[in-house]
């Protein structure tokens, strides 16, 4: 079994039981990928693979970097999750998804921010300046691969209903503006992902039917799938000013 130690990818996620597919990059979002990263030495324009259910954001940052420096582009073949799909497949300079392929996102810090300013009419308490620091790098790597930023509001609103505290007197471990998402993320369609400037080659999720469907390994995890007309940056501020507290 897949041990997902010290993530919040294990929490959401679980652990797969099934073997994942041969990939460049596999496994779990960190230092150790980051250095698979690095050491990849395939010529610019091609596509690596990547398999993986997420991890740390900045080191999918890093990753999706390297990948821009390189002009080494994405391909998923099976599974692409969390910081995965937020950060290094968004961020490669080009994305393919081959047919049962899926690329499902959890959440965002930026989104998270947006949504306090919105439903609470404040910005998060002090003691969350890694939340803040996380944004700003998120919202970088969308600027520099020339997708919208509301992409990543709409990364938290679709992932499922959102619970927290609102008293700010606690530190983060007692309640204080903990996110509490139900263990669902979020695979829009390709025709979605466009919208928002991430081209994309093959259709994300194919074969498998809106408007969710669970994860053969894991059925524990649940993925939304866009279903009806694909959402728009138009549409997203108005999904996330409808936004309330849910309290766990």
């Amino acid at each position: 079994m897949r041990i997902l130690a010290a993530s919040v990818c294990c929490i959401l996620f679980g652990c797969s039981t099934s073997p994942a597919p041969s990939a460049d990059l596999e496994g779990r979002v960190d230092e150790k990928m980051e250095a698979a990263a690095a050491a990849l030495t395939y010529p610019p324009g091609t596509y690596i693979t990547v398999e993986s259910y997420g991890g740390s954001t900045l080191s999918g940052y890093r990753i999706a970097k390297i990948l821009q420096q390189k002009g080494l582009g994405v391909e998923v073949r099976h599974l692409c999750l969390s910081a995965c799909a937020g950060m290094i497949f968004v961020g490669a300079p080009q994305r393919r998804i081959l047919p049962g392929g899926v690329v499902a996102f959890h959440g965002s810090d930026a989104g998270f921010l947006l949504f306090s300013r919105q439903s609470l009419g404040k910005d998060v308490p002090p003691i969350y300046s890694q939340t803040r620091l996380v944004s700003a790098y998120e919202m970088s790597l969308y600027r520099s691969a020339g997708v919208h930023p509301s992409l990543l509001y709409a990364q938290y609103a679709k992932a499922g209903k959102i619970c927290f505290s609102s008293d700010d007197r606690e530190v983060p471990s007692k309640g204080t503006f903990v996110l509490g998402t139900r263990i669902t993320a979020y695979a829009p369609s390709s025709a979605t992902l466009r919208n928002f400037g991430v081209e994309v080659e093959g259709e994300n999720a194919e074969g498998h039917n809106g408007p969710g469907f669970y994860l053969p390994e894991n059925p524990s995890v649940s993925i939304s799938l866009d279903n009806g007309t694909p959402l728009t940056p138009q549409a997203v501020d108005t999904q996330v000013r409808a936004m309330r507290i849910y309290r766990c």
